[in-house]
């Protein structure tokens, strides 16, 4: 879980990857996972998502695309980020953003 969080904004990060990174084999990666219930691929999606709801939050953030913000935690497919945080949040990117900044500006 330490190496997904460090490399969480790297498109090539998936069970493969991570097997080879921490020297086990695929099988016994999903093994670990599974014991908590967990999906290898699940957890990283929901650590990106969880980041970029983050970024989201932050006054900078304004300023910037949101699929800038995407890319930065590891989120290249716009309209299949914007499903994902819409039913894992109930809110769009950008109506999560501007409640974000009127919550600043208030």
């Amino acid at each position: 879980q330490r190496h997904i969080r460090r490399h969480l904004a790297n498109p090539g990060l998936n069970p493969a990857a991570v097997a080879a990174a921490v020297g086990c084999s695929r099988s016994t990666l999903y093994r670990l996972f599974g014991k908590n219930g967990l999906s290898v691929s699940g957890h990283i999606r929901e650590l990106r998502l969880r980041q970029f709801r983050q970024l989201l939050r932050r006054e900078e953030a304004d300023v910037l695309p949101l699929y800038l913000l995407a890319q930065r935690c590891g989120l290249y497919d716009t309209p299949n980020v914007n499903r994902l945080f819409r039913k894992r949040f109930g809110v769009s990117p950008s109506d999560a953003r501007e409640a974000s900044s009127s919550i600043r500006t208030a």
